[in-house]
Formats: structure tokens, C-alpha cells, sequence
């Protein structure tokens, strides 16, 4: 990967060099680095418009989403949502498409779950629907491109425990430990450990365990693997849930 950013800025490739930023991006989110991680796609959003690369614009875009969303910035998330929208077209590379799907998804998650804590009723049947729509189209799209499927099977079972399916949202986390742990997905699969123990851990979870598992030891493999990781901003957030009586 060093090599790859060398010959970009030796040889000015601009190919390359839009590559790189992508890549970057997408290390840093992955490791939650999120300040570096938006500065990284930042410069990298600048650079594709200085040359007028719309394929790593429209992949820049679509990682800043997830960023802004996770460091509270949900107007900045919407505005670079709309801006990757704007560029989409029905010819997306896979490469390319599922970056924009996994962050279309994430981000409708996120308003359903919103809707939910407020008990706006008027608004959560659409919110449903929507979150729904994205979710298939990511997991579609991750049949044929698996580098993000144990996170987009984690966010199915995430959907169906918001809208009160539980047991269908114990079959996607099922599925999402068993492709994590088929590819060696030790991040992702760290990060289902945790939402599974987390949700589990909820007053209204009919369960107390899944494939013979409680909460908390989900919560404590989950740990483990963040320590072996050094994941901080994980170990953080696992704190919170931890916390919470």
C-alpha cells in the first residue's frame, strides 16, 4: 500500500492519488480514527473535484457520511448524503456502490431509531419502510461484494430488533458472526459482538442469550478483541453500554 502512495506522488497519477484517499478513508473509519478519517475525506472530496473524478467523489462523499454521523454532525452528514445522491447513477461499479448503500443504510437506521425514542408515529411507518428499502439494496449488493457483509447482516438484525422482530434480528446477527468468523472479519465481527450485548441487555429483549450466549459474556468477547485491536472509540462506547443500568 506505501508503494501505491509513492507512485501516485512521484508519478502525479492522478488515478492513484484519488485511490489513495479512498483507501486512507476507509482504514481510518474502519479503526475509528474520525477526526483523521474527515480530514482525510476532505482533501480527498478536493482532490477528485480538482479533477474531476466523480467515481472517488461520489466514494469520498458516501464515507463522510458515516463519519459525520458518528461524531454527531448529522446536517453535515445529510448535506454529503445528498451531494453522493446527486452523483449516483445506475452503472456505480460495486466498488464503488456499496461504500454509498452501507452509508445510505447506516444513516436510515439511525433516523428510524431517532423516531422511535421520539414516538413521532406520524413519520416512523415511512421511516420503516425506507431503512427497509436501503437495507436489502446493501445486502444485495454485499452478496457480490463481501467486504462489508458482516457489517451490513449486523445492521439487518439492528433493523428488525428496532422494529420489534427479535427473532428475526437474532437469525441476521447469527449470519453476521458466521460470515465474520468465515472471512476473518475480526473488526466487524468484534463490533456485532457488541451490538448483540448491547441490545440483549435491553428491558424489552424477550432473550436472554443467543446460540447459548448471554449479554454480557457477548459484551465481554467484544472487549477482548477491541483490547487486542487497540480500538479506543469502541472500548469507549462499550463503556457506555456497560454503564447503563
Amino acid at each position: 500500500m506505501h508503494r501505491q502512495y509513492d507512485i501516485g506522488d512521484i508519478y502525479e497519477h492522478n488515478h492513484i492519488r484519488s485511490s489513495n484517499y479512498i483507501y486512507k478513508v476507509k482504514l481510518l473509519l474502519k479503526y475509528r480514527k474520525l477526526h483523521e478519517a474527515l480530514i482525510e475525506a476532505e482533501e480527498g472530496i478536493d482532490f477528485a473535484k480538482k479533477i474531476g473524478e466523480e467515481l472517488y467523489l461520489f466514494s469520498a462523499y458516501s464515507f463522510e457520511v458515516r463519519i459525520q454521523l458518528m461524531m454527531g454532525d448529522i446536517k453535515g452528514a445529510e448535506n454529503s448524503l445528498q451531494h453522493a445522491n446527486n452523483i449516483k447513477t445506475k452503472m456505480m461499479p460495486l466498488f464503488h456502490l456499496t461504500d454509498f448503500l452501507l452509508s445510505q443504510f447506516v444513516y436510515d437506521l439511525f433516523r428510524l431509531e431517532e423516531e422511535i425514542k421520539t414516538g413521532n408515529k406520524s413519520v416512523l411507518s415511512e421511516r420503516r419502510k425506507v431503512a427497509l428499502k436501503s437495507g436489502k439494496e446493501a445486502d444485495g449488493v454485499s452478496r457480490k461484494a463481501a467486504g462489508d457483509r458482516t457489517e451490513i447482516l449486523k445492521l439487518m438484525g439492528t433493523y428488525y430488533w428496532l422494529v420489534d422482530k427479535q427473532g428475526k434480528a437474532t437469525k441476521w446477527w447469527s449470519k453476521s458472526m458466521a460470515e465474520g468468523e468465515r472471512l476473518g472479519a475480526r473488526l466487524e465481527l468484534s463490533r456485532t459482538y457488541m451490538e448483540i450485548g448491547k441490545r440483549l441487555r435491553e428491558s424489552k429483549s424477550k432473550f436472554k442469550e443467543l446460540n447459548g450466549i448471554i449479554a454480557e459474556d457477548y459484551l465481554k468477547k467484544a472487549r477482548v478483541l477491541f483490547e487486542e485491536m487497540d480500538l479506543q472509540w469502541d472500548l469507549d462506547e462499550l463503556d457506555k453500554i456497560e454503564n447503563v443500568v
